[in-house]
C-alpha cells in the first residue's frame, strides 16, 4: 500500500486538480477541509459532505461510468494521499487483503453518505452540511 501512495498538497485555486480528484482513487485526508458535492444529472439529488482530516473518500472504480457527479471544494489548502485507481486494481489482483481495506474505507463513510441522504431529503430549499465532531 505504501508503495502506490501519492503525497500531495491541492490548493484552493487548483480548480483542474480539484475536478480530476474524485475519479483519481482513494483519498486520505492529511490536512485541511473539503467540500464534496454530490448531484444526479438532472438534479434531483443534492447531497454535501465535509471530510476533514482523517477521513477517506473515493473508489477503487472510475467514477466517469457513475451517474452521480463528485466535485470538490476546498476551504484553504487540503493535504491527501491519493491511492491510484489503476495501481490499485494491480494491486488487487497480488493481494486479497486490498479488499478488506477497501471494505474498511466504505464503512467509514457510510455514515456521512447516510446522514446526508437524510438532511437532503428534509426540505429542499435549505442545503445542509454535514460534519461529524473530531
Amino acid at each position: 500500500m505504501v508503495a502506490i501512495a501519492q503525497h500531495k498538497t491541492i490548493a484552493q485555486h487548483d480548480h483542474i486538480t480539484l475536478q480530476e480528484l474524485p475519479a483519481s482513487g482513494v483519498i486520505y485526508f492529511v490536512k485541511g477541509t473539503a467540500v464534496v458535492t454530490m448531484q444526479t444529472p438532472n438534479l434531483k439529488m443534492i447531497n454535501n459532505m465535509v471530510f476533514g482530516q482523517g477521513d477517506w473518500f473515493g473508489d477503487y472504480q472510475s467514477q466517469k461510468a457513475s451517474a452521480i457527479s463528485f466535485k470538490f471544494s476546498v476551504l484553504d489548502s487540503i493535504e491527501i494521499i491519493i491511492f491510484d485507481n489503476n495501481k490499485l486494481q494491480h494491486l488487487m489482483d497480488e493481494e486479497l487483503e486490498t479488499f478488506s481495506w477497501l471494505y474498511h474505507i466504505s464503512s467509514e463513510s457510510r455514515p456521512k453518505w447516510l446522514q446526508s441522504q437524510l438532511l437532503g431529503r428534509e426540505n429542499k430549499q435549505i442545503r445542509i452540511v454535514y460534519t461529524r465532531d473530531q
